[in-house]
C-alpha cells in the first residue's frame, strides 16, 4: 500500500508541489501510533463506541477549523 500510494502521488502531483505533499503523508504515517495509544486507552475507559464518538467529533472539528482557517483549500481543482 505504501509503495502504491508513494508512487500515485509522484505520478499525480505537480513536481513543485510532491515534497509538501509527500511531507504531509508522511506526517499522517507517524501520527498513527499516536492516535492507536490514545484511542486504545479511551477504549479501555470509556468503551469502543464512546472512543469512536469522541474520534469523530474530533475530526468534524479539524474539518470544520481547517475549512474556517484555509478556505481556498476548498477551492482546488
Amino acid at each position: 500500500l505504501l509503495t502504491l500510494t508513494s508512487t500515485l502521488v509522484q505520478a499525480t502531483v505537480a513536481e513543485d508541489m510532491r515534497g509538501r505533499v509527500l511531507s504531509a503523508y508522511m506526517l499522517t504515517w507517524g501520527m498513527t501510533s499516536g492516535g492507536s495509544l490514545f484511542f486504545g486507552a479511551l477504549g479501555s475507559l470509556l468503551g469502543v463506541p464512546a472512543a469512536l464518538a469522541i474520534g469523530g467529533g474530533m475530526l468534524l472539528a479539524a474539518v470544520a477549523i481547517i475549512r474556517a482557517k484555509l478556505p481556498v483549500i476548498w477551492a482546488l481543482e
